[in-house]
């Protein structure tokens, strides 16, 4: 998912639970893979969800594919594919994103 905010080449992207928001995972009080959060991204007001915001400007295709609470909590990927479809129904083309 990272990779496809950075890399012109991705044209599709299908990150699987844990496109969710750092308040969600703050509200669920669990902790988060160090990975998943570069260095200084929350201080920018970066969420998960923006990672997917490329594939909208180059045309490309995105899924959040979440259907139940796991680790990641599922209302923060409810509320990232509303703004994500939300965004892709104004760009035109609300077909190139999913939330499965």
């Amino acid at each position: 998912m990272m990779l496809a905010a950075i890399d012109p080449r991705v044209t599709c992207v299908v990150p699987t639970c844990d496109v969710t928001s750092y308040l969600e995972m703050a509200k669920a009080n669990v902790g988060r893979d160090a990975e998943q959060m570069p260095l200084g991204i929350t201080a920018e007001h970066f969420e998960e969800a923006d990672a997917l915001l490329p594939m909208l400007l180059q045309n490309g295709s995105a899924m959040i594919n979440a259907n139940a609470q796991d680790f990641f909590p599922i209302a923060g990927s409810r509320q990232a594919a509303k703004e994500l479809e939300h965004l892709y129904g104004i760009a035109g083309v609300p077909s190139h994103f999913a939330f499965a």
